[in-house]
């Protein structure tokens, strides 16, 4: 192989093994920091697990956001990660694919990873007044808070 140059052909290998050890993960808008953050460490998890990520930046678009959808399934990836929500419920529900929804309730059968925001609220509102703040208030853009005192 190494003599000749040979490469297999990962897609024929793929369609044999139905399984492509690609995952792909929709977003927002990439080029807010909170979810270059968090592709940072969803990309780092998947390939310690011998998985590829296939980024997908859907700018908040329902159209980009369907399209995405359909060219991973065309693509036959492993499975979808959906930070995106710019569809109905029951657009998600028809997709015929293991998939995990990023902070939003899709249904019954598609788990959800979220944060507990109210819970993070207290506890941040808790630390800024045990170090001392009187005057707080909050600045936020998306999932990226600042607090000044």
């Amino acid at each position: 192989m190494e003599k000749i140059g040979y490469h297999p052909n990962e897609l024929a290998k793929n369609f044999f093994r139905q399984k492509t050890n690609i995952i792909g993960l929709i977003l927002p808008d990439i080029s807010i920091s909170f979810y270059a953050e968090e592709t940072k460490y969803i990309e780092e998890y998947l390939y310690k697990n011998g998985y590829k990520l296939m980024l997908c930046n859907a700018y908040n678009s329902k159209e980009r956001e369907k399209e995405y959808i359909n060219m991973l399934q065309r693509n036959k990836v492993d499975g979808i990660i959906i930070g995106s929500h710019t569809l109905e419920i029951e657009d998600y529900l028809k997709i015929d694919m293991p998939i995990v929804a990023l902070d939003r309730y899709l249904g019954e059968d598609i788990p959800i990873v979220s944060a507990d925001h109210i819970q993070g609220g207290i506890l941040a509102a808790n630390h800024l007044i045990n170090c001392g703040c009187k005057k707080c208030s909050s600045i936020c853009r998306y999932k990226c808070i600042k607090f000044f005192c």
